[in-house]
């Protein structure tokens, strides 16, 4: 695992989107994503589906750790709307945002190789399935401006959630990015918001700060 987290890096990754997790930390894989992150690559994690707290390495400060929801925007459980009871999206004081993770359609293995008969599944769960529509979204806000630092990222995807569900969000110390909770962090992941924020993160006015005279001039980039 720390193999592949060095080969990535080296070979210029942006973001690197992690459906594993679970078990007893290692160093070696901690450093690993230190090392990661520090080279300015953006690391986001699956929470987990054991419907408890957020599991390693997702539980990791310098990580964006990722859960699931239903299609009823609430936090994957076994009681939520879709019915599936086996398995729920892990949740916490670690949890960072939420995504779509049920009944996801996805590519598949070809035929019956895979999940699916043919070479798609319309199945596809787990926080597994939220991490890379995350991940995603990550690599169209770099898309919109690569300059974008790993806490620039992380503060932008935070910043522009939905509050979604019937769940109270509120300020709490030392989460910097307005209001969340618990069961859904700072909220589910809204694209377009997050990828707007990147972009207009970048656009600056020059000129005159005075309005006294009868012309004036004002550039404004991108």
């Amino acid at each position: 695992i720390a193999d592949g987290f060095n080969w990535a890096v080296l070979n210029g990754a942006d973001v690197i989107s992690n459906s594993w997790g679970g078990g007893s930390s290692s160093s070696t894989v901690t450093n690993a994503i230190n090392s990661a992150v520090s080279n300015g690559v953006v690391v986001l994690f699956s929470s987990g589906n054991d419907d408890s707290s957020v599991q390693y390495p997702a539980s990791l400060s310098n990580v964006i750790a990722v859960g699931a929801t239903s299609m009823c925007d609430e936090r994957k459980s076994p009681t939520s709307c879709d019915g599936e009871t086996t398995w729920g999206s892990n949740y916490g004081s670690g949890l960072d945002v939420v995504a779509p993770g049920v009944k996801i359609y996805s590519s598949d293995l070809t035929g019956s190789a895979g999940y699916a008969s043919g070479n798609y599944t319309s199945a596809f769960n787990g926080t597994s399935s939220a991490c890379p529509n995350v991940a995603g979204v990550v690599a169209l806000m770099l898309s919109a401006k690569p300059s974008l630092s790993v806490q620039q990222v992380t503060d932008l995807l935070e910043q522009t959630t939905d509050k979604a569900g019937s769940y109270t969000y509120s300020y709490a110390y030392g989460y910097p990015n307005g209001t969340r909770n618990n069961e859904m962090g700072y909220g589910r992941v809204n694209a377009a918001r997050a990828v707007e924020g990147a972009y207009l993160s970048s656009v600056s006015i020059s000129g005159s700060a005075c309005f006294c005279s009868s012309r004036s001039t004002y550039s404004l980039s991108n």
